[in-house]
């Protein structure tokens, strides 16, 4: 039997400790649990693989550069958010632990200029569309 807590995953390489303790800090703000990784190999060369062995479906990629949010629902090559991120992004990163929480709450988005800016796929307005039928076939 598998005792393990449902949690998002986090996978860190290289990140900066602040900003990986502002994702974790955005998370527990929205009442979830997390499992975090640091410097595993095991997500290096697929960082999707966070949101496959995440019970909730959503795991989080971090390293030095970049912040990338992906939904086991969502193929591999779509994360909801990649966001490019400075050593200094702490709100950003805040936003994007709030924001990976409220994906699997089905709640909406916190946004800042560079969320807003890294959604070209159309990939967030996919997702609201996903969880309203999901919503509405539940009444």
């Amino acid at each position: 039997m598998d005792n393990e807590i449902p949690s998002i995953v986090i996978a860190s390489n290289g990140c900066n400790d602040r900003i990986l303790r502002e994702i974790k800090a955005g998370i527990e703000e929205e009442g979830l649990p997390y499992k975090v990784y640091i410097d595993s190999n095991k997500f290096n060369r697929i960082p999707y693989n966070t949101a496959l062995i995440s019970k909730f479906g959503i795991g989080v990629f971090a390293n030095k550069d970049n912040l990338t949010l992906y939904y086991s629902k969502m193929p591999n090559k779509k994360p909801v958010f990649d966001i490019s991120i400075t050593d200094s992004d702490y709100q950003v990163a805040r936003n994007f632990g709030t924001n990976a929480a409220r994906l699997y709450k089905g709640l909406p988005f916190k946004f800042n200029a560079k969320s807003e800016e890294q959604d070209k796929n159309g990939v967030l307005e996919n997702i609201v569309r996903e969880i309203a039928a999901k919503y509405k076939s539940s009444i």
